[in-house]
């Protein structure tokens, strides 16, 4: 598990620190409440109460700022029953797994996929 290796990965730089028992588990402390808020927000599913539509820039494709922080991205809008009618699937999939992967000052990096049936 993940967090197991960044435990044991900060018990060791503790050690090699000769940081004291109650600093470490101070830091252990604050690791775990890193970890706890982070896999809350992996959790959290975007919506459209959580976004601001600013304007069309493209076919599908709106210009959106998240409410939480105000960042600014793009948002394509795809209609599954379309996609499966069209026989798009494969085609939106290799899409999707290429905008995730690609590390390209270019291309906009994907953040999160949203789906609603």
């Amino acid at each position: 598990m993940v967090i197991d290796f960044r435990r044991r990965a900060l018990q060791r730089k503790a050690a090699e620190a000769q940081v004291s028992s109650e600093e470490e588990e101070q830091m252990l402390r604050s690791l775990e409440k890193k970890e706890i808020e982070y896999l809350r927000l992996q959790r959290h599913k975007i919506g459209i109460d959580d976004i601001e539509l600013l304007t069309l820039i493209g076919k599908g494709v709106m210009l959106c700022r998240a409410k939480s922080n105000g960042e600014v991205f793009a948002m394509k809008k795809l209609k599954k029953s379309d996609m499966l009618s069209r026989g798009q699937v494969d085609h939106v999939r290799s899409e999707r797994n290429l905008l995730v992967e690609v590390d390209s000052r270019c291309i906009v990096k994907t953040k999160a996929i949203a789906t609603r049936m």
